[in-house]
């Protein structure tokens, strides 16, 4: 199969030669283009150990099948919490090696997400990674489009069929004489240059045994049933002439994909026939050996020709024989196949039992699974389908059964599904009006009413992302009918008890959490008061932590970042997933202002895979880019690019593309770059008025900064002006002017009111922490010390020891954290200051305190929390606070940088 892709074996092997780390190459192509004969050539030139994987159609019903092959191929059991983990250390104890997944089209989706996980986290280890597939869509796949689309991390080579010229090349190799004309130009159409079908061509002939005159036996083989192609005719000619046991092979196999010659022989006996052995089935030249016990068709196509072959009987007994061998949701399918009107109850009746067993286990997965199985022998079942799809929060599930559903009459059903498929071509607000014409108060069926309420609630998140025009009005109606149903007591108790829950979820996002007629500070109290009476009743106290977090989002829009942390820290197995990848994204947000970088990381790293493996493009661009955070400010540009290169845009008008100029402006301070670099990436956030949908208000003060830097004093001051237009919290609030202030009054030559400015804006993030003790705003003071030391040194002063403190306390926090490059930077311009501070009269101040005042100020001084003081002191945390309060009123200091800078003076 390697005749005619010279080319792109060429290709193949440089892609794994170009460096030896963390490299991805996809081979995407059609059935039988010959991707697997080029993987396995490239993956055996290019020097490494080869750990091969050939996935069957049967493991997508297996879960971590072929996660659990490739962790026996390297030696490891799996950790079931985390077995991307296991996987990720195994190859770095591999050493160099080349992982090849042939056929990755039929995996399992738990393989494909943990495989995801350890394609995105293997950037640093020697490890070639070969993918070959059709264009399926996965969480794999769809990780990969993203991955690959910056070529630092691979390439995706899309191997196309023959050309003619081709197709002439690779008859002229296998038949040792050229092909031509009219022969050639119908060789090539009827197979359309697919390599497997023309080795199945050539193989024809070759079975023929005419060696004398083979292009009149190719003309033949092209020319017969003229237009019906050449799979059809072969499959024809094979059925046509097969054994009882050669049929029911052929059958079972184009029904099931790859079996063993074991489940084969045990599919003939529940048949009552004999079991021949498969190399009759091979020499038929429709099957092929796909490994040591195992067969299946040759090419995709012939199985639809097969069935088209057989009779009502012969399918439907295969069916039973195949439901009776396999096992799992497999064996489910064929059940549902074989079932008769006498058999379909009984297959039904165990479908429903399961499907209530998969929601009591909150499957959701295999919920949806059963339910569209049960739909095949029921179509009024179709209702449970979609219901499964959205309660999972995955509408992208719909996809799947989009052909059934296009068949449905008008309904409710029908419009709720259209609107939330349709949607990737039409705006939100369109999908909106589709919704709205529906009268909910004469929707009579309660299953109906949740699915319309279900399209509702990912509409409105898709709004918040996409900032459209509020909602709140739009779902009013529907909200007092899912009242007023959810108290209907001739409903059942659990139809009643989920109205009730999707009435609370609509009422936290419509009423209270997304409207913006109510400033965000005044929506948390209401949405506070709505969990704790969802949480008063049983029917409801699901989804009090959803309404929670609700509340904890907007203590982080309002900056009440203590509050927006504990809120935070509560999810559920109701959470809409785009819900929880807010919810993950802002707590990753706020570790990153407090300084634990790692921390950050990880949460956003977790989100990313979950955006991607939901499905919904929306989340995207949002979760790309608070992943990037922390690469950005340790200089890993290369991630930055790859995650947001694809992103990239003129305008600024989503939550996601404002966070993403959020990531790129913090990667240009990180840096060192110019001004008007970073406020070119803040100025199109703040005047598209998003600064309020990502919580960044303190970001008005690097924007003044930015502008003040590059010389634009009226830039500058219009954006200093803007931060008084947001409501936030307080202390959060002060800093960002005192820091603007300060900066406006140094580039206006002020250097005595900069001075007292920038100490006034350390005190500020003082009270700010003292008030925020676990989500502080640390990483704001790298930049305050910066600004403050260089301003200072640009007027021709001197910095204060406050000042001098503050940066040395910004290179410990950046060494902490990994972020070198900017360290670096820091730590060379503190190299450059003079020592010029009086010692004996910062020691004269020192022995004012008690010797425990001393004891305690020395340790806050050093940077240590109360609560750090009082562990290390064995003291409560009161007490340190007493102690740390007086000697600071003593000393008549107001913030720990100007402790640091007494005892730093006195040589102490």
């Amino acid at each position: 199969m390697l005749i005619g892709r010279n080319r792109q074996l060429a290709e193949l092997i440089l892609a794994g030669s170009e460096r030896r780390t963390g490299v991805v190459t996809w081979l995407q192509g059609t059935e039988g283009v010959g991707k697997s004969t080029l993987a396995r050539a490239a993956s055996a030139q290019s020097g490494r150990v080869v750990h091969h994987i050939d996935v069957y159609p049967e493991d997508r019903d297996h879960p971590l099948a072929a996660v659990r092959e490739l962790g026996a191929l390297l030696g490891v059991g799996l950790d079931e919490a985390e077995p991307s983990r296991s996987l990720l250390g195994a190859l770095e104890a591999a050493g160099p090696c080349c992982i090849l997944l042939e056929d990755a089209q039929w995996m399992d989706e738990a393989s494909q997400q943990v495989l995801w996980q350890v394609v995105r986290r293997s950037r640093l280890l020697p490890v070639w990674m070969i993918v070959t597939s059709t264009a399926e869509s996965g969480p794999l796949f769809d990780g990969l489009s993203l991955l690959l689309r910056s070529p630092d991390r691979g390439r995706l080579i899309r191997i196309p069929e023959f050309t003619e010229a081709e197709t002439a090349d690779f008859l002229r190799t296998e038949l040792g004489f050229p092909v031509e004309g009219d022969a050639l130009i119908r060789a090539h159409a009827i197979t359309g240059g697919s390599p497997a079908l023309l080795s199945s061509l050539v193989d024809q002939l070759r079975l023929a045994g005419r060696a004398v005159n083979v292009r009149t036996v190719l003309n033949t083989l092209t020319t017969r049933h003229r237009g019906s192609g050449l799979v059809r005719d072969h499959v024809a000619t094979v059925m046509a002439t097969a054994s009882p046991t050669e049929r029911a092979s052929l059958i079972a196999l184009a029904q099931s994909g790859d079996l063993s010659t074991a489940q084969l022989g045990k599919i003939l006996e529940a048949q009552s026939l004999p079991d021949t052995g498969a190399a009759s089935l091979t020499d038929s030249g429709l099957v092929e050996r796909s490994g040591p016990q195992l067969v299946r068709l040759r090419y995709k196509g012939a199985a639809g020709e097969i069935l088209d072959h057989a009779t009502w009987t012969e399918s439907r007994d295969s069916h039973a024989a195949l439901a009776e061998v396999l096992g799992g949701l497999e064996a489910l399918d064929h059940a549902v196949a074989a079932a008769g009107p006498a058999e379909a109850p009984a297959v039904l009746a165990d479908l429903q039992v399961r499907l209530i067993d998969a929601y009591a286990q909150h499957d959701l997965t295999l919920a949806f699974r059963l339910a569209h199985l049960a739909s095949r022998l029921d179509p009024s079942v179709t209702i449970e389908v979609v219901l499964a799809a959205l309660r999972s929060g995955r509408p992208t599930r719909l996809l799947d059964i989009a052909d059934d559903l296009a068949d449905l009459p008008p309904s409710v059903l029908r419009t709720s599904v259209e609107a939330l498929l349709d949607t990737e071509q039409l705006d939100v607000t369109s999908a909106v009006e589709r919704l709205t014409r529906l009268d909910p108060a004469a929707i009579a069926d309660p299953r109906e009413l949740v699915i319309l309420t279900q399209a509702c609630v990912h509409l409105v998140m898709r709004s918040l992302l996409e900032s459209t025009p509020p909602l709140r009005d739009a779902f009013r109606p529907l909200l007092v009918t899912l009242r007023d149903r959810s108290n209907d007591t001739t409903l059942p108790p659990w139809q009643a008890a989920e109205l009730a829950l999707n009435a609370v979820v609509l009422e936290a996002l419509i009423v209270h959490a997304f409207d913006d007629r109510v400033p965000p500070a005044e929506r948390i109290e209401p949405l506070l008061a709505l969990a704790d009476r969802a949480a008063a009743d049983p029917r409801t106290a699901a989804v009090a932590p959803l309404v929670s977090s609700l509340a904890g989002i907007l203590h982080y829009v309002v900056g009440d970042l203590s509050a927006a942390h504990e809120e935070l820290k509560l999810t559920g197995p109701l959470f809409p997933p785009m819900l929880l990848l807010q919810t993950q994204l802002t707590q990753a947000t706020l570790a990153f202002l407090h300084g634990d970088w790692d921390r950050a990381h990880t949460l956003a790293d977790r989100q990313l895979g979950n955006a991607l493996d939901a499905l919904e493009v929306g989340t995207w661009q949002q979760a790309f880019a608070v992943a990037s955070l922390v690469p950005a400010v340790r200089g890993e540009d290369d991630v930055v690019r790859t995650h947001l290169d694809w992103q990239a845009s003129a305008t600024v008008a989503s939550v996601g593309e404002a966070q993403r100029n959020l990531t790129l402006a913090w990667q240009a301070i990180a840096r060192g770059d110019q001004g008007d670099v970073v406020a070119a990436l803040l100025d199109p956030v703040w005047h598209a008025g998003l600064i309020s949908y990502t919580g960044s208000l303190t970001s008005g003060a690097l924007r003044v900064s930015a502008h003040a830097r590059a010389g634009n004093l009226d830039g500058a001051a219009a954006a200093r002006s803007a931060i008084l237009t947001e409501p936030y919290e307080r202390r959060a609030r002060d800093y960002a002017l005192a820091h603007s202030d300060a900066m406006l009054a140094a580039a206006a030559g002020d250097a005595t009111a900069a001075e007292r400015l920038f100490t006034e804006a350390v005190d500020h993030l003082d009270a700010h922490e003292a008030a925020h003790p676990r989500a502080t705003l640390r990483v704001y003071r790298i930049v305050l010390a910066e600004d403050w030391v260089r301003s200072t040194l640009a007027a021709g002063g001197t910095p204060s020891a406050a000042a001098i403190y503050l940066l040395a306390e910004s290179t410990r926090l950046l060494a902490a954290n990994g972020a070198g490059a900017w360290r670096d930077r820091l730590a060379r311009l503190a190299a450059g200051l003079p020592a010029t501070h009086s010692v004996p009269a910062a020691r004269h101040r020192l022995e004012s305190l008690t010797s425990r005042e001393r004891e305690v100020a020395s340790l806050a001084a050093s940077g240590l929390t109360n609560k750090e003081i009082a562990s290390q002191l064995f003291v409560t945390v009161r007490t340190a606070e007493y102690h740390v309060h007086n000697a600071m009123t003593k000393l008549q200091v107001s913030s720990r940088a100007r402790l640091h800078g007494v005892f730093a003076a006195s040589g102490r």
